[in-house]
């Protein structure tokens, strides 16, 4: 994406829309069965697929962290790594 506001506007400000519409289902569910089963702060961890604003399937490891605010109430902060560039390097 060029900036934030194409990235905002490419991902429909929303989680689900940088997940591969093939895998939304299983990581939705993969994620929740973890927040389920933890009680404090979660962290989480996925791997699934993503397509790039040009059409590219990209493989990537998600890092999740669900938190309460006090403001906006439970916020998710999410870290995607490319799984295909990291596993090059070994």
């Amino acid at each position: 994406c060029d900036d934030v506001d194409d990235f905002m506007k490419f991902s429909n400000q929303s989680f689900r829309g940088l997940v591969h519409p093939d895998d939304i289902e299983t990581v939705e569910e993969k994620i929740w069965n973890q927040i389920d089963h933890n009680s404090v702060e979660i962290r989480e961890y996925v791997e699934h697929r993503v397509i790039t604003k040009t059409g590219i399937v990209k493989n990537v490891y998600n890092n999740g962290r669900l938190v309460k605010n006090p403001f906006y109430g439970n916020v998710f902060y999410v870290l995607l790594i490319d799984k295909d560039r990291m596993n090059k390097g070994r």
